[in-house]
């Protein structure tokens, strides 16, 4: 039995106009439907993410809620960026400008909740956010070491 005075679920949500979802209708390709989103879209998602850095932590991730707020905290001086999972133990961080971007690829190695994290430049048409792992920066602290061994 229906029952006709239930709101329809679509009415609870609703989204800005320009959110609107475009149809990319499929063509089909020996048998099978591909589907080719014009140039623009692509163009429009670079010029967004062009400010942005790939992360990857080495080891246990840190929960993503106390990770966007240490990013927003040490990395957030022109306010907050937009920081998005990218996979299992990668994320993306927006930041608002380039300079603040490349600021932070700058002054690494960086370490958040004594975490190391591995981060990079985006780039358009990254198939794979993988990081080399052969090689890594670190910071060590050397204690009673005679002075005269530093050169």
């Amino acid at each position: 039995m229906v029952d006709h005075g239930a709101t329809d679920w679509r009415n609870l949500f609703s989204a800005a106009a320009d959110q609107a979802l475009k149809c990319f209708p499929p063509n089909l390709v020996n048998g099978k439907a591909l589907i080719a989103p014009p140039r623009e879209i692509f163009e429009e998602g670079e010029h967004y993410w062009k400010n942005a850095i790939v992360a990857q932590f080495v080891g246990k991730i840190p929960n993503f809620g106390a990770f966007q707020k240490m990013v927003n905290i040490l990395w957030g001086e022109s306010g907050t960026m937009d920081i998005r999972p990218a996979g299992i133990n990668l994320f993306i961080v927006q930041f608002p400008n380039p300079e603040m971007r490349d600021k932070v690829l700058e002054l690494g190695p960086w370490h958040l909740q004594n975490k190391p994290i591995i981060i990079g430049k985006w780039e358009p048409g990254l198939r794979t956010l993988e990081f080399n792992m052969a090689k890594l920066p670190i910071w060590l602290q050397l204690s009673n070491i005679p002075l005269e061994l530093f050169t």
